[in-house]
């Protein structure tokens, strides 16, 4: 007999789709071992289509009101960190003890967390937590350090300055202090959707990766047209809704806006001809349709887009875009429209447009297949565990290829694709 439980999932940094929908497809899969969801958004205006029909009860996730803003980027997951909080002692306590007390209203059994640090935190020696994410959002926890995603940007703030903080927050909790900040990442289960190829720390990555939805098979569109999805912050996704708009009457075009004038634009396109989706498409309907999908470089359109054999065109958002975006390029299946004026995204959109369909299908059949998420796994390692575990790095490290404890129901074999990232600086 299936015992009921609540369990709280959290999507904590990050906007829109990409952070939520993983946690949902979790919440599915886990629902039919007796798990009631109960979600903490902190954006939850955005992704609020992606819960229609469902009855699952939705709460605002506590987040820093003011992050700290860094001029050239974050150099690494450790600024990251900083950046949202966890570089001064007492305003990452005032966002624990405000986990605190959704911990109190809601009461779960464990955590279920996507690029949540800060409820991580608020969880150590009070209640498990499995972690799911991208590579991005999911770094390793065995290094010493946070291996660096920019070599040649300084760190915002170092890490020891950071863990320092951590750790005084957690002794004045009756929580042990942690050895390293990676080590924060070291939870009763992880699970990391995504491929290497795909991963800025695939070098050094001991988990295994694994997948929501079986990979499609990769073959070539119907017809040679375009799909966008794209959220309208920003004057990249108005040039390119203008290139767009001016290409609907040649070919096949079809799109997805979201965000501030997003409605406005979708008239635009809907006027020069081009289909427009209300609402997330189909993508196994839409991209028969689309030989090239233009993004802002979105974990989940940008593997989407490689598994069928489509090339990306790319108008990075934010940090883990542009990452995504170089990844395409590396591959040979898309480009980055840096800058993201007209000239550049109707230039790059032509030339995607006229190349051959035959370097983007290899690469789709050539990426690594992870095995399915397995939930029952998930659930298993995340009712064993009484307590947050935390490994020591600094004695016995695993060895590359080696899973961690911490790391379940994946299998899949590891990649041999590079991470290491461009130069170019955060867009």
């Amino acid at each position: 007999m299936v015992r009921p439980m609540r369990a709280l999932f959290v999507a904590e940094l990050g906007a829109g789709y990409g952070n939520v929908a993983p946690l949902i497809g979790v919440a599915e899969r886990m629902e039919a071992f007796g798990v009631t969801p109960v979600f903490a958004i902190a954006d939850g205006v955005t992704p609020a289509s992606l819960f229609e029909g469902r009855a699952w009860k939705r709460l605002p996730a506590p987040v820093h009101p003011a992050p700290l803003k860094s001029r050239v980027g974050p150099a690494g997951y450790g600024d990251m960190l900083a950046l949202a909080g966890f570089a001064d002692a007492d305003e990452l306590a005032a966002l624990a003890r405000q986990y605190d007390a959704l911990f109190d209203l809601v009461k779960p059994a464990f955590i279920v967390g996507s690029h949540a640090p800060a409820a991580t935190l608020a969880a150590q020696g009070r209640l498990p937590v499995g972690l799911v994410g991208t590579g991005f959002t999911l770094p390793p926890w065995h290094t010493a350090l946070f291996p660096a995603l920019r070599p040649d940007t300084a760190s915002f703030r170092p890490e020891d300055m950071v863990l320092t903080c951590v750790n005084a927050v957690l002794r004045a909790r009756g929580a042990p202090p942690l050895e390293t900040l990676p080590a924060l990442l070291n939870v009763a289960a992880r699970a990391v959707l995504s491929i290497g190829a795909l991963d800025p720390y695939a070098a050094v990555r001991i988990d295994s990766y694994a997948t929501l939805q079986p990979a499609p098979d990769a073959a070539a569109p119907d017809v040679d047209g375009v799909f966008a999805f794209l959220d309208m912050r920003g004057k990249e996704a108005v040039n390119a809704v203008d290139v767009l708009g001016r290409l609907a009457g040649a070919v096949p075009v079809a799109a997805h806006l979201r965000g501030p004038g997003a409605r406005t634009s979708a008239g635009y396109l809907a006027r020069r001809g081009a289909e427009v989706h209300a609402r997330p498409a189909d993508m196994n309907v839409a991209l028969q349709r689309a030989k090239v999908v233009v993004t802002q470089g979105g974990h989940g359109m940008a593997l989407t887009a490689l598994r069928r054999a489509r090339t990306n065109l790319v108008l990075p958002l934010h940090f883990e875009s542009m990452l995504n975006g170089l990844a395409a390029e590396r591959l040979g299946a898309g480009k980055v429209a840096w800058g993201g004026d007209v000239p550049t995204i109707e230039a790059h959109l032509t030339a995607l447009l006229a190349a051959p369909v035959a370097p983007a299908l290899a690469v789709a059949r050539k990426l690594e297949q992870p095995a399915p998420f397995d939930a029952e796994a998930f659930l298993v390692a995340l009712t064993a565990a009484k307590t947050q575990r935390r490994g020591k790095p600094s004695a016995a490290r695993p060895s590359r290829g080696q899973r961690s404890h911490g790391s379940v129901g994946t299998g899949a074999a590891r990649s041999s694709y590079s991470s290491q990232p461009s130069m170019k600086p955060a867009a």
